[in-house]
């Protein structure tokens, strides 16, 4: 399984950020990064959002908003983690 968020702004016109048990797979415009969880350092939520960081110093930055309700924010939240866990 994956999800997707999408986050339609006036700087970015499409941010896809999408999971899957190999890695994370984010998409912008004409760019599409791919980052397997072994490039992961860590992944932690606050109130506001939930982060991907990766070993580079980037990170994936997913607005809880992005979801259509909190509970999607915790699948999402906890599917990250159990993929990332497993990779470790």
């Amino acid at each position: 399984t994956s999800l997707a968020i999408s986050n339609n702004g006036p700087i970015i016109n499409q941010h896809i950020l999408s999971i899957d048990p190999q890695g994370v797979t984010e998409k912008i415009k004409y760019r599409t990064t791919i980052i397997e969880w072994g490039g992961v350092k860590d992944v932690v939520a606050d109130s506001s959002n939930i982060y991907l960081f990766y070993d580079n110093g980037d990170a994936g930055i997913i607005p809880k908003r992005s979801f259509s309700n909190s509970e999607e924010a915790l699948k999402f939240l906890r599917l990250a983690t159990s993929y990332w866990t497993t990779a470790k």
